[in-house]
């Protein structure tokens, strides 16, 4: 009985993982193609709410395993790695310098072995 309802839990928690990733996916998608069109705070809008969406889903310990939360720390740095990429974006020949440094340092911080944080 306890194991079916463990493997039971566990589908559970594997089912809101995947609903967590699929949505901060498919935010970090429209960034993309935000900062593709040079569009910058579309793209910083989009990939800081991935992040936020990322940051909520590691603090509910949804990521019980190991692999689920390693996968969604790399997200984490990808999305963050591009939120600071398109900071750097010019805007009427400005740049945030320094959003974008906060944002890597928090890319860094998700997941340290990411080359691109």
């Amino acid at each position: 009985m306890r194991d079916r309802v463990r493997e039971k839990d566990y589908k559970r928690a594997e089912a809101t993982f995947r609903k967590y990733m699929n949505l901060a996916t498919a935010l970090k998608d429209k960034g993309n193609k935000a900062f593709e069109r040079g569009d910058r705070q579309e793209a910083v809008k989009f990939f800081q709410e991935a992040a936020e969406d990322l940051e909520k889903l590691l603090l509910k310990v949804v990521s019980e395993a190991e692999e689920r939360e390693a996968e969604a720390r790399r997200l984490l740095a990808i999305c963050l790695s591009n939120c600071a990429t398109a900071r750097m974006l010019a805007v009427d020949g400005d740049i945030d310098a320094l959003g974008a440094m906060k944002d890597a340092e928090r890319a860094i911080k998700g997941d340290p072995s990411y080359p691109k944080a």
